[in-house]
């Protein structure tokens, strides 16, 4: 028990660390983003086909910043000649932070998602809230 709780303490803390690593979109006012996209296939006793793709954008300026993304993942496996779908799911969200004060900020979110093996055709989440801003420097950034 006290292993597992120390490997769980320390991955916390990787997690939390990497998370914090990344450092923040200048606030100029421009759409910054990344993307991705993943095909993987694989054949044997069994075979797999897997597809990932997923975007995140942004715009910061000095009093807002608005973030936009999603992400979809698709699989289909055969074994012993029957195909079965393993992954059809797909999440696409936008949120809007306006700083209250330097470190305070409020924030409102919207998410939609669907997930076919499991019968969601629709679930949207609405958040909102304030958050704090423990480190915000040009370098590293972490609310």
């Amino acid at each position: 028990m006290n292993s597992s709780l120390s490997r769980f303490t320390l991955l916390s803390l990787c997690a939390l660390g990497t998370a914090a690593v990344a450092a923040p979109p200048p606030a100029d006012g421009q759409w910054r983003g990344t993307g991705g996209a993943a095909l993987s296939a694989t054949s044997g006793n069994s075979s797999t086909q897997a597809f990932m793709l997923g975007a995140d954008m942004a715009r910061l300026t000095t009093q807002d910043k608005i973030t936009l993304g999603g992400s979809a993942n698709y699989a289909r496996g055969e074994v012993d000649g029957v195909k079965r779908t393993t992954a059809n799911k797909w999440i696409g969200f936008g949120q809007y932070d306006y700083n209250l004060t330097p470190q305070l900020f409020a924030f409102g979110k919207l998410a939609l998602e669907g997930d076919a093996l499991v019968d969601l055709d629709l679930r949207s989440t609405v958040a909102g809230g304030l958050g704090y801003k423990l480190i915000d420097t040009k370098e590293l950034a972490f609310s």
